[in-house]
C-alpha cells in the first residue's frame, strides 16, 4: 500500500471454521514496509486460501503533504506514490 493505506490483514481459510489470522497490522506505516516474520510459524496445507485485505483512507488525501494542491480523484491501482495497491508477498518454506 501506499500513502492512503490505514490497515492490513492476512489471513488463511477466511470465512471457514478453519479461519485463522496470521497477520494483522492495525495501523499501516508506509516508511516501514520490511518483511515482517510471525513470531509463530503457521502450517498452511495443499488448498488452504490466503487472504490479503488492505483498507485504505481517502480522508488522508486532505492531511498529507503529497497530495497538497491536488484535484479529487478516484484511486486506482499503480506503482506511484499517489496511486494506490494491496499487496502482500507472503514466502512458504517447506517443512522438514
Amino acid at each position: 500500500m501506499h500513502l492512503l493505506g490505514k490497515s492490513i490483514t492476512v489471513d488463511v481459510n477466511k470465512g471457514t471454521p478453519q479461519a485463522k489470522r496470521v497477520l494483522d497490522l492495525p495501523v499501516w506505516n508506509f516508511d516501514d514496509q520490511g518483511a515482517i516474520p510471525l513470531t509463530t510459524p503457521y502450517a498452511v496445507k495443499k488448498g488452504d486460501k490466503v487472504t490479503v485485505t488492505c483498507t485504505h483512507d481517502q480522508a488522508l488525501r486532505d492531511v498529507l503533504p503529497a497530495y497538497k494542491g491536488t484535484k479529487e480523484r478516484y484511486v486506482a491501482w499503480g506503482e506511484g506514490t499517489t496511486d494506490e495497491m494491496c499487496l502482500g508477498i507472503v514466502l512458504f518454506t517447506r517443512a522438514s
